[in-house]
């Protein structure tokens, strides 16, 4: 079965928060799909939404070694990140229990545990963890530079290219890394850490096997952007991650980060949605 909780990251209206869950036979079992449950949460629309500053406390430039880690998964869980300097493309990794915390505080493990621990307590030894390796490349782009009016909106008839011969307007991303974690078991819980930052874990729950007694629930996501409402666009996905009903995926409809060409833009985003997406797998399909 499948559940399917919609969002709107719409850059100029606040978003609309769905929730429907729709059970879906599996198609090998030659099932007939059928809705189960029904349930709406709506967030009240409000004025048009500005571009955030890259200042904004959620935006902003970090002096973190490692940033930017957000998951993806099909079959396979891939742990992506960025470095500002070149490094090993490495992710350690284990089994996680529902008493293990975070060091930082970043995340409590009831949210994705529910109440429930996943098994015994994983060893606290070095020992217990697995390394995985992966590959990093750089990008470069010549930026698109959009003004902002007093209100912070965009305007796009103002806008230009850089020059190419302008060394100061190409933007050249840092290393972005991608590592695919072998061998986990269907639906259990992880714990992981990117080096050399051990001291902040992340975790998340590893992909359901194919069956149709295991329901699948997907947050959808569109017009994302980087405004206020985006904020809490992600505040209100967040927040489906508890419960019975807890997410297991979520799906980008395109239209990301809004960068409009200007590179920087790009970083703003994956700053923003870190802390949702290094604990649930994300797809992304064009827009």
């Amino acid at each position: 079965s499948v559940c399917f909780v919609m969002a709107s990251g719409v850059r100029l209206l606040s978003p609309l928060l769905l929730l429907a869950t729709l059970a879906v036979a599996n198609a090998g079992d030659g099932g007939e799909g059928r809705v189960e449950q029904c349930t709406t949460l709506s967030a009240k629309r409000g004025e048009a939404s500005p571009t955030l500053p890259m200042t904004h406390p959620r935006l902003k430039e970090t002096d973190r070694p490692v940033e930017q880690v957000h998951i993806t998964a099909t079959d396979t869980v891939i742990i992506n990140f960025l470095t500002k300097a070149p490094q090993d493309s490495v992710v350690e990794f284990r089994p996680a229990s529902c008493s293990e915390q975070d060091p930082l505080g970043r995340v409590q493990l009831d949210d994705l545990c529910n109440g429930k621990d996943d098994g015994k307590k994983v060893e606290e030894d070095e020992g217990s963890w697995k390394q995985a390796e992966g590959t990093a490349e750089q990008y470069s782009s010549l930026n698109y530079y959009t003004p902002m009016d007093a209100q912070g909106h965009p305007l796009f008839d103002k806008a230009w290219w850089g020059k190419w011969a302008e060394p100061k307007d190409w933007y050249t991303s840092g290393y972005c890394h991608a590592v695919a974690l072998p061998d986990l078991k269907p639906g259990a819980l992880y714990s992981y850490r990117i080096p050399p930052m051990q001291d902040t874990l992340f975790f998340f729950r590893a992909p359901k096997a194919v069956d149709g007694d295991a329901p699948t629930r997907i947050a959808v996501i569109g017009d994302m952007g980087q405004t206020q409402n985006s904020l809490q666009t992600m505040d209100n996905v967040w927040q489906q991650l508890k419960g019975p009903f807890a997410l297991d995926q979520v799906l980008l409809l395109g239209d990301l980060s809004y960068a409009d060409g200007y590179g920087p833009r790009w970083d703003s985003y994956g700053r923003m949605v870190e802390p949702l997406f290094s604990h649930v797998p994300a797809a992304v399909i064009g827009g």
